[in-house]
């Protein structure tokens, strides 16, 4: 059934979408007819003069062009990038500067460079005052170093293409190196083909949550994976359409912490009985949205999360010495003990 029609659109939203269309459009491209029929079924309500009139434009600015005979189809160039109108107001723009200066800090190299000219674009396109005043703003913004670190990559080209998977649901193909050696994705030679479903950002780090494709064939149980996109090699886009299956599927690895977490991963009960000063530490830094602060008698606090065991939550834990009373489960106060008795001995020795 087509979408409650829209009477009020402007030329360059309509030209926009024709172009979105045909971003998808078959090897033969789309006919007038086909591009006006999904254009009409989308809820884009204007005569059919008036669609062609865009066509003739978007000709005309080398947009797209012809191919065939009887009816004419239209393909979209290569090479060409079409610029969006996007429309922000100024505590938007400023909460996309902040954010973007985040992303340039914490992020790969690859979004860094790009993150610079989204900056310059941005500030340009802005009438002068407000472009003085947001270029000083993003002078004033200071993003420090932390222990996460930031994020590193061999090459950018397996990022762009996973990421271009994703925003165009299609499959690819890749090598992935495991950090377990005993992983059938530790050989480098193996080729593997994925079905890409959710970008998580770890500190910086980009993961990508997938179908495996070749251990979940349509007639068996679905299997799901998180790649660090550093450990992609070789990526390449199938052109195969990829539908993502439902959340269920997946909502283990959701919940995860420092992208742990996933079938052999559940979320579980932790606490901690602490100090005072671990739980400001905890108030100002929450690890994770099942964080629960509970005062106790003698400026002691409970502070509960149900999410999957992670080892860096126990060296974060270790750091705080005698400001800990209590740790459950009990692996994970073994992991804190040992860090504090296996490894102040080996710096001593």
């Amino acid at each position: 059934m087509p979408r409650k029609r829209n009477n009020k659109i402007s030329p360059h939203l309509r030209r926009q979408r024709i172009l979105q269309l045909l971003e998808r459009a078959p090897d033969e491209g789309f006919s007038c007819t086909e591009i006006y029929t999904q254009l009409k079924h989308a809820g884009f309500d204007f005569e059919r003069k008036t669609f062609e009139r865009d066509i003739d434009d978007l000709s005309n600015e080398h947009a797209i062009y012809e191919e065939g005979h009887m009816p004419t189809r239209y393909l979209l160039r290569k090479g060409y990038r079409p610029k969006y109108d996007i429309r922000l107001n100024d505590e938007q723009i400023q909460t996309l500067t902040i954010a973007l200066g985040l992303l340039k800090k914490l992020g790969p190299t690859h979004f860094s460079s790009l993150v610079t000219e989204i900056e310059t674009t941005l500030i340009s396109s802005l009438p002068e005052h407000l472009g003085l005043e947001f270029d000083r703003f993003l002078l004033l913004q200071l993003v420090q170093d932390s222990l996460p670190g930031k994020a590193t990559l061999k090459s950018s080209e397996n990022l762009v293409i996973t990421l271009t998977a994703l925003r165009k649901s299609q499959t690819f193909s890749c090598q992935y190196e495991s950090q377990n050696p005993s992983s059938p994705e530790k050989d480098p030679s193996r080729i593997r083909n994925f079905g890409p479903i959710i970008l998580e950002m770890v500190a910086g780090s980009p993961y990508l949550l997938v179908q495996d494709l070749d251990e979940s064939p349509a007639s068996t149980k679905i299997s799901i994976k998180r790649l660090r996109i550093s450990r992609v090699h070789n990526a390449k886009l199938s052109g195969n359409a990829f539908k993502a299956p439902p959340p269920k599927v997946y909502k283990q690895f959701l919940d995860s912490f420092e992208a742990v977490g996933g079938n052999n991963n559940k979320p579980i009960n932790i606490s901690i009985i602490c100090s005072e000063k671990l739980c400001k530490y905890l108030q100002d830094h929450e690890l994770h949205p099942s964080q629960k602060i509970l005062p106790l008698e003698d400026d002691q606090y409970s502070i509960e999360w149900k999410m999957p065991l992670n080892y860096r939550m126990a060296r974060m834990l270790a750091g705080f010495g005698g400001d800990l009373y209590k740790i459950r489960p009990t692996e994970l106060k073994r992991w804190v003990s040992n860090l504090w008795n296996f490894g102040t001995k080996s710096l001593l020795n």
